[in-house]
């Protein structure tokens, strides 16, 4: 499996960093750390700002890897590229057969941001394969204790990479998963829905909640939050649940999401 992992060098990457090596160590494969830089505007200057900025680059990536050497006993690959981080982020995954991508995000004020056009937003709705966002006050993680939650819509849930992904998740952590649906009279859960999860995820299976509730966002953080899961999982739609969820930044400070990974996978 490879991972990726982008870096801004600050002391909120360097908490990702230490829960991406944590997962990579449960589940196997490479871990790929990328930076990234703009493309400067000409100077005029007999040396290049451009050249500057790769060679800053790469010696903080390469400090990077130095002090967190004794943690990163998996394979490690590193680069630098010239180019907005979003960009860098989407050209560098679909090039090097990336699995999943693990992005850092400050908590609660770059949960806000999320939403404004940054970095995790861009990525987390452009990528075309698993997202795993992690705030910045998350725990290590922990492969032996992590629970897994599932919240779901009332659409169908199909066998994908993102899916797959989920088992093997669950599978590594020896976890059930749990799934949480917030009753909508307009999309009610269909009988169809629940066996296709069944269909999908079988023996890891554990349980389907419903909660009620006018504002799912708040409902489900909050449920997270109060039965302590690990992780959040949903499925990225267009005009739909996952966006009913990601669009009141307010719940996200009032459950205590600011702690609590959310990994978005593809429909």
């Amino acid at each position: 499996m490879n991972i990726l992992f982008p870096t801004d060098f600050s002391s909120n990457a360097q908490k990702g960093l230490e829960y991406a090596t944590n997962l990579v160590k449960s589940l196997g494969g490479t871990l790929h750390i990328l930076t990234s830089y703009a493309n400067p505007r000409p100077t005029g200057s007999f040396v290049s700002f451009a050249d500057i900025l790769k060679k800053d680059a790469e010696n903080d990536l390469n400090i990077l890897v130095k002090e967190n050497q004794p943690k990163l006993d998996q394979k490690i690959i590193t680069h630098v590229a010239q180019s907005e981080p979003d960009n860098a982020i989407f050209n560098y995954a679909h090039n090097n057969n990336i699995d999943l991508i693990i992005i850092p995000t400050k908590g609660m004020s770059d949960i806000e941001n999320m939403f404004l056009g940054s970095v995790a937003k861009k990525v987390v709705e452009g990528a075309e394969i698993p997202v795993l966002v992690v705030p910045s006050g998350t725990e290590k993680f922990n492969a032996r204790h992590s629970k897994l939650l599932f919240a779901i819509d009332s659409k169908i849930i199909k066998q994908t990479f993102g899916t797959d992904l989920v088992r093997k998740l669950a599978k590594t952590l020896d976890s059930k998963i749990k799934f949480v649906h917030v009753n909508d009279e307009s999309e009610p859960l269909t009988r169809e829905t629940i066996q296709s999860i069944h269909n999908v995820f079988g023996d890891y299976y554990e349980d389907l909640v419903l909660l009620e509730g006018n504002v799912p966002s708040e409902i489900i953080v909050e449920y997270a939050f109060e039965t302590e899961y690990d992780i959040v999982i949903m499925v990225k739609r267009k005009k739909s649940f996952f966006e009913k969820l990601l669009t009141t930044s307010q719940s996200y400070k009032g459950a205590g999401i600011t702690h609590v990974p959310l990994l978005v996978i593809k429909e």
